[in-house]
Order: C-alpha cells, then structure tokens, then sequence
C-alpha cells in the first residue's frame, strides 16, 4: 500500500480492490486524497466501502478536495440510507447531516448551473424529508411508549 502513494501514477483500484475493500477510514481517506490530487476517478465501489466505515470522513474529505457534486451524492445515498433503517422499536440510526449540510452550503453558490442545482436540490429535499421521517418517528415512538 505504501508504493501506492509514491510517484504520480494513477492509483490503479482493480489491482487494489482486494486491500481496500477491508481499508480503514485513514486508509481510504489517504486514498482519496491521493485521487482528488491526481483528479482521478472515484469508483462507486470505493465511495460505498468509504461511506460505511466513515461516511461523515468521505463526504468531508471530498468536499475539502472540491467534489461538492460527488460529496453531495454520497450524502444523498447515506441520508437515505439512515431514513430507511429509521424505526420506532428499532435501534437509532444516525444520518451524516453536518457533512452533508456542509455539501449544500459548498454548493449553494454554484446552484446555477442546471447539473449542480439538480443536486442541490436533491440533498435538501433529502435532508428536508429525512427530517420528517426523524419527526414521525419520534411520535411513533412515543406512542409506542405508551401503548
């Protein structure tokens, strides 16, 4: 893993997909951060292994790299993620809502554009409906509690 990050070559993810699909969230961060340098291509594959160990790290690394749009869509994925395994007499499922707050605000200014404000508009409806689901929930909880 160490030759991965020496010279200026591509990061080649079929040769390393048995290591990093295992990897931590320092690993994948450095990855990541090797790829944002290079401006290479993220795999789907990658970005769901970096969501599930660190989902909050993913989204703020890609937002820090300037991948408000690719940022923006993991957070999408992983707020839904959360509203879906939301349930009254089940465990709490936590959403990452400040990265994914801080991908909205990054894009905000950048709403112009008709690709970007698709997916603004799509993380604040998100977040808006994660929100609601939180809300009904919590009632459902409550009466739960009481029946």
């Amino acid at each position: 893993m160490n030759q991965l990050f020496l010279g200026n070559e591509n990061i080649d993810f079929d040769k390393l997909y048995p290591h990093l699909k295992g990897a931590d969230a320092e690993t994948l961060l450095a990855v990541t951060k090797r790829v944002i340098s290079t401006g290479q291509f993220l795999p789907q594959w990658f970005l769901e292994r970096y969501m599930e160990v660190d989902s909050g790290g993913c989204v703020r690394s890609l937002t820090s790299g300037g991948r408000c749009v690719e940022a923006a869509r993991v957070s999408v994925r992983a707020v839904r993620a959360a509203a879906a395994a939301l349930q009254p007499r089940g465990p709490p499922a936590a959403a990452p809502l400040a990265p994914a707050a801080a991908a909205l605000r990054e894009l905000a200014p950048l709403a112009q554009r008709p690709y970007v404000r698709q997916v603004y508009e799509e993380l604040d409806n998100t977040l808006k409906e994660y929100m609601q689901i939180v809300k009904r929930t919590s009632e459902d909880m409550k009466l739960a509690m009481v029946q």
